[in-house]
This record gives C-alpha cells, structure tokens and sequence, in this order.
C-alpha cells in the first residue's frame, strides 16, 4: 500500500509539471518584437528580438491580456536606448533589464510594485531613475553596478533598500531617502560617489538623511550616534572592535541585522528613552554584543553632567548622599538630584540604587552612573564620563 501511494505521488507531480509546462508552452506567442504568455488572465514578457533598437514601447495588452510582468525579456539587450512601460506592469523579475547596456531611461508607469533582484544591474547607460509610489520593494543588487545613474528618486511607500541595491553605481551621490523606509540592508550605497568621499562622513560615520550606513572600523571609545537618526544599517557597526560603547536617542526605530556584529568589547550602551521605549526599540538578529550590554536610560547628551552618586547635588559623593537617597526612596520631602539617582544604571529608581551607592561608598569594586551621561557644556577636551 506504500508502495502504491508514493508512485501514486511521484506520477501526480509529473503530471502537475506536464501540464504546467503544455499551459505555457499553449499560450507562448509573438506580437511584434515581444515574446510573451499568458497566466492567470495576464500577460508575461519573456522576450524582445535583438532587432529592437532605440526607444521601446511595451503595449498595454498583449494577446488581449494586459501586461502585468517583465520577465528577463530585456536582458542583455545592447541596442534599446529607451523603454516606457504601461501603467499594467506591476512586476519588473530578476535580471530583466541586467546588462541592456545601451539604456539610458526608463518610464516605469504608475502601477509598478516590486522591482526583483538585480533587474537593472549593470545598465551602463542608465543615468537616472524616477520610481513611482506604487512601489514597494527594490530587491538585492537591483541597480547594481549602473555606473552613470547620477539621479534617483525613491518611492514613497518603500519599506527597504535592500543589499547592495546601488552598490557600485561610481557617480550616484546623495539620495533622498523617503521616510516610509525602514530597513537599509549592506552595502546599499556600497562603493557609490557619495560612499567614496570622505567629506559626507562624520567622526567615522557615514549618514544619508536620517540614516547610518556604515562606520569606520577603526571608531573607538563611545560612539554617540547624532540626533535624528532613524535606522542603523545591517552591519553598520560590524567589526568596529575598538567601541566600548554606543549612544544614541530615542529618534531611532530600528537597529538593523548584525549592525554591531564583532563589537565585542560594548560594556554600556546610553539611550535617551526609557525602558518602555527600548522595549519598542527594533534590534536586528546577531546583535548580541549590543543586547548584553548594560544599557542607562534617559541619556541627554548636552545636559551638564552631574556626578554619579552625588544625589544632594555639592559636588561630592558621600553618606550624606547616600542618606538623602534613603530618606527619598521614604517618600521623604527631599531636594536631589533626579539626574543621578539611578546609580546602578539599569532605568528606575529604587532600593537596588541604595544598595549600589553603599557597596560603592564602602569600598566595593562597583560602578555609579548618571542618568545623563554625556559631554558638559563647553567640555570640548574631553568625552562622556561612563562611570566612576
């Protein structure tokens, strides 16, 4: 019986792919200079005959079906100047435009979606694009290695810029980067104009808008990542084995994978928001350096740093603090400074800080924090003091 129940099997997905196969090979046809089948009541273009020169139009319909896909049909296509594309096409799969040299422009239309791996890689001549806001997604590689794409205009409903999407495109400076996107995977902007001058990076770092791309591996100490910034890039951070740590605001929504990969010596992390906030925080797979680290909240860099453990606020640290924590943490009507109460650095206020001041006043090989670590006010020789 098992033996006839997987023969039974076998047969039936031979036949599935038999009559996948005559389907297609039913509705294949030619229309003019275009190869194309039809599925699920939509047209596919497979192929454009290597007599195609200068600018092409796809049709809206092709056999009566409207043209929803582009499928590799203008690959390796040498001659095609320029392509315009019906609104219909919402799909642009892998490779379908890679190495049609000769293109210079393209009207995407205002239906298109996704925009498939590597679809435009290596389109030489390519020298601007102009997405529509229908489209929500670029795959890896999609304009890869277009060497004279100068301008690019975004969609304003995309999620990700994937990996590598402008890698090596050597004239491509800035991008505005919409704020729909979340995501920015490696090497983005990888080896772009933008990328390669040194003027568009900031104390290691290299932003676009309101996202970090890449850091230096040779960044060290505390790294302050600058107000505003909503997205870390995949493995922005990778491999910066000299940061002890990083700090950075409550603007950000999303650390992407990997960001901080082979940090391996992070001990604090300073974040402007709270522990609710962090909680919301989005962190990427493979950030364990950054997870484990002890992280203080309430970060304001700016803010005169107060000494950690001074909670009656005379510059000095000693029972007197320790006994005016006591007296708050009674509910007792009492002056301190809020800033350095959470002494302990893990986001509240309680007896565990009482505890932590004591073993530190007592001689304990412990650390105090400030909930404010940051620069003073005019303290431009020297940087943010993580503990005492």
């Amino acid at each position: 019986m098992k033996r006839t129940t997987k023969l039974f099997a076998i047969l039936l997905v031979f036949a599935v792919a038999f009559s996948c196969l005559c389907t297609m090979g039913a509705t294949a046809d030619e229309e003019g200079v275009f190869t194309y089948y039809i599925a699920d009541n939509a047209a596919v273009l497979t192929d454009v005959k290597n007599t195609a020169a200068g600018e092409v139009t796809v049709p809206d319909t092709l056999g009566g079906a409207p043209v929803r896909m582009i499928d590799g049909a203008f690959r390796n296509k040498t001659r095609i100047t320029s392509v315009v594309l019906p609104d219909s096409v919402t799909v642009i799969a892998q490779n379908s435009f890679a190495y049609c040299s000769a293109l210079k422009t393209v009207d995407f239309g205002n239906g298109l979606i996704s925009v498939k791996e590597a679809a435009f890689s290596g389109c030489v001549s390519l020298t601007g694009i102009e997405l529509p806001d229908t489209l929500t997604e670029l795959g890896p590689y999609s304009f890869s290695w277009c060497e004279k794409l100068v301008s690019v205009k975004l969609s304003n409903s995309l999620k990700i810029i994937d990996k590598g999407t402008f890698s090596g495109c050597a004239v491509l400076g800035y991008v505005e980067i919409p704020e729909s996107v979340r995501y920015i995977r490696q090497d983005a902007f990888g080896q772009t104009k933008y990328a390669e001058d040194p003027s568009n990076w900031e104390d290691g770092m290299l932003y676009m808008g309101h996202y970090l791309l890449a850091v230096k591996t040779d960044v060290s100490g505390l790294c302050e990542i600058k107000p505003g910034t909503k997205t870390v890039a995949d493995r922005a951070f990778s491999m910066c084995e000299q940061i002890t740590g990083v700090a950075f605001y409550d603007d950000i929504i999303n650390i992407g994978e990997a960001a901080f990969y082979g940090c391996k010596h992070i001990t604090d992390v300073f974040y402007s928001g709270d522990v609710a906030k962090h909680k919301k925080l989005e962190i990427g797979k493979n950030n364990n350096y950054l997870n484990n680290a002890l992280w203080h909240y309430y970060y304001q860099p700016g803010v005169k740093e107060y000494m950690p453990g001074d909670v009656n606020g005379d510059d000095r640290v000693n029972n007197k603090d320790l006994l005016r924590l006591m007296k708050y943490l009674s509910d007792w009507d009492v002056e301190v400074m809020e800033t350095v109460l959470d002494v302990n650095g893990d986001g509240s206020v309680n007896n565990k800080d009482l505890t932590r001041l004591h073993q530190y006043l007592s001689g304990w090989d412990v650390k105090i924090y400030s909930l404010n670590v940051g620069y003073e006010v005019g303290g431009d020789d020297h940087g943010p003091a993580i503990g005492f």
